[in-house]
């Protein structure tokens, strides 16, 4: 079983999947799983909340049209302000990992 996160150990592992998502690590079947995963997660903060909406509404696992795509999304949704260079940035983590990391989330979400 895993341990609930700290609320920075939750941040940190939100824009870590954020950065799969966005970055190319996670594509295909393993973005729509994630996806769907998060679906029904409350992020930690609005700017989070909306990155995912719009992600998840774009429904592209190509990286390059998300460049493109999610920072006028986003200043649309009122958050012009995000360092898009680090979240274009993929993390250091695998396809499995950031399966695992999202399982994780959800399952210390339910405990609260």
């Amino acid at each position: 079983m895993t341990p609930p996160f700290s609320e920075e150990e939750r941040r940190a592992a939100e824009w870590d999947l954020l950065r799969a998502l966005c970055s190319g690590t996670l594509t295909g079947p393993r973005q729509q799983e994630v996806l769907l995963l998060l679906a029904a997660y409350a992020f930690s903060d609005h700017i989070r909340q909306a990155l995912f909406d719009v992600l998840n509404g774009i429904g592209r696992d190509r990286a390059d049209i998300l460049r493109q795509e999610l920072p006028p999304r986003l200043a649309r949704h009122g958050f012009p302000d995000i360092d898009f260079d680090t979240l274009f940035t993929p993390p250091s983590m695998t396809t499995e990992q950031a399966l695992e990391k999202g399982q994780a989330l959800v399952r210390s979400a339910e405990r609260v």
